[in-house]
C-alpha cells in the first residue's frame, strides 16, 4: 500500500497520493504567482480538475480566496480532497464536490476558476505521466463541455486561468470556445517550462 504523502502551503497541509498528482503540486503552483500577480484576492474561487486540490488550497493558504470549491470526476481524489479539508478544520471555508465536468457544481457565482486540466487531445499515450486521466482530455471534449457552461457559474468580471502545455496546444485551441461562450480571452501569457496560461473573463476587455 503506497503511504499517505503530504505538502505544507504556509500552515496548511495538503494530503496526496502520487497516482492522483498531475502537476498541481509543482508546475501548478505557478498559478498562484499568475493570480497574485494579474488579478489578486478575490472572495470565492473554483478549481476545476482539482486533484487532491494542490492549486486551490495553495491559493486559500496565501490569502488569495476567502472560500473555495474543489471539484473532480475522480471518486479517489475527491476523497483525498475532503480528507485533507477534515485534517485542516476547513469545512466552514472549502467544499469539494465530486463532478462530471461542470454536472455535479452547486450553484455558485465564483470570481476566479483555475485548473491544471488534461493537457493533451489524445492519441499519444505517457505512461511516466501516470494515469489517463490525469493528461487526456479526448479531442478537447472536456475543454468544449468546461467552456460551453462556465459562464453560468461566474460572477460578471470573474475570470478563469487554465494552465496548459504548449507542447500540444497553444490559446488559438481554445479561442473559439471562448468566444462561442460569451467570454472574452483577455491573455495567453507564459507559465513555467513548455507550460502556459489561457486566461478569459466574463465580460472583461480583451487585450
Amino acid at each position: 500500500m503506497t503511504p499517505l504523502r503530504h505538502v505544507a502551503y504556509d500552515e496548511l497541509t495538503v494530503l496526496y497520493l502520487p497516482h492522483l498528482d498531475g502537476g498541481g503540486r509543482t508546475f501548478g503552483q505557478d498559478v498562484v504567482r499568475f493570480v497574485r500577480d494579474e488579478i489578486g484576492p478575490v472572495g470565492h474561487a473554483l478549481e476545476w480538475c482539482a486533484g487532491p486540490g494542490f492549486i486551490g488550497l495553495a491559493l486559500l493558504a496565501a490569502g488569495l480566496c476567502d472560500r473555495l470549491t474543489l471539484a473532480d470526476v475522480n471518486p479517489a481524489a475527491v476523497r483525498m480532497a475532503r480528507q485533507t479539508v477534515r485534517h485542516n478544520d476547513l469545512a466552514e471555508r472549502v467544499d469539494v464536490v465530486e463532478s462530471d465536468g461542470l454536472d455535479g457544481l452547486p450553484s455558485h457565482r465564483f470570481d476566479l476558476v483555475v485548473a491544471n486540466p488534461p493537457h493533451t487531445p489524445g492519441g499519444r499515450l505517457f505512461p511516466r505521466w501516470g494515469p489517463e486521466i490525469l493528461y487526456v482530455d479526448q479531442d478537447w471534449s472536456a475543454h468544449r463541455r468546461f467552456y460551453a457552461g462556465i459562464r453560468d457559474f461566474l460572477a460578471p468580471g470573474g475570470s478563469i486561468v487554465l494552465q496548459e502545455n504548449g507542447l500540444f496546444s497553444g490559446a488559438a485551441d481554445f479561442a473559439g470556445m471562448i468566444t462561442a461562450a460569451g467570454l472574452d480571452l483577455v491573455a495567453e501569457r507564459p507559465s513555467v517550462d513548455q507550460y502556459y496560461f489561457v486566461w478569459s473573463r466574463n465580460g472583461g476587455a480583451s487585450c
